[in-house]
């Protein structure tokens, strides 16, 4: 097979993709493939590695409480779902355009496109992202931003609660450790200081449900959710670029 630049690989890519996402309403943005359901933001993409040119393919529910500014993203990587013994997590392109993506294309059908039909709004997409961390990882991350984005967007304050606290007990080590550190600056220390007694006063006010506090979450998933829109709303208005006349 002659080799091919990127913008060909791409164009490739794209191409037995859409096959699969297109008919299911998603839009396409550069190498990303998106659908914007009830508070959801479902994506799709190709991600290269810059260090030796293989790729994987990520995809991601995203609430729309955290504030979008583009589709890039590294989150769950389909090769983590391969079944081979001794597989890698990612493919080189000789080995994607050799089988015509088969086997990403075979992951995405039968493990991504059931999540995403399982996830098509903030409270089932919650559920979801622990599925999905299941399928990957084998464990579910208390502390991963999905969780706390969902919580706070359909006003589940325990759950965001749990959130919390598993970020709290997360970060306890790590931050016992920095402080630890006999070369790191009084300032820098004071700065963690901060940012652990603000985790700690966020954890007692949900847990009284403070009032004040509420509603500055409240009032942040609506900001959040005016600036999500307003991306998704500037993509879909970009226009497509007109190919060149070559008779010209």
């Amino acid at each position: 097979m002659p080799i091919i630049n990127s913008r060909e690989f791409n164009k490739i890519y794209r191409q037995h993709f859409s096959e699969i996402f297109i008919p299911m309403g998603f839009k396409m943005n550069k190498n990303a493939f998106y659908r914007l359901c009830d508070g959801v933001v479902q994506v799709f993409n190709l991600r290269t590695y810059s260090f030796n040119n293989n790729c994987d393919f990520c995809f991601r529910l995203i609430a729309t409480s955290l504030p979008m500014s583009e589709f890039y993203l590294e989150e769950y990587g389909i090769s983590y779902l391969r079944s081979k013994p001794n597989c890698t997590y990612s493919w080189t392109r000789d080995e994607l355009l050799n089988t015509n993506f088969s086997e990403p294309l075979e992951l995405t059908s039968k493990y991504v496109m059931p999540f995403f039909e399982k996830g098509t709004n903030a409270e089932s997409a919650y559920q979801t992202v622990m599925d999905i961390e299941m399928a990957i990882s084998k464990r579910i991350h208390p502390y991963f931003g999905e969780y706390w984005y969902f919580a706070i967007q359909t006003k589940d304050y325990d759950k965001a609660l749990q959130y919390k606290r598993a970020l709290y007990e997360f970060n306890k080590h790590a931050y016992e450790s920095k402080l630890a550190e006999y070369d790191r600056s009084e300032e820098s220390k004071d700065k963690l200081r901060k940012e652990r007694a603000e985790l700690e006063s966020s954890i007692q006010k949900l847990e009284c449900r403070d009032p004040e506090y509420i509603a500055s979450l409240e009032k942040m998933v609506a900001e959040n959710e005016k600036k999500t829109m307003e991306f998704l709303e500037s993509v879909a208005k970009k226009p497509r670029k007109s190919k060149k006349r070559t008779d010209e």
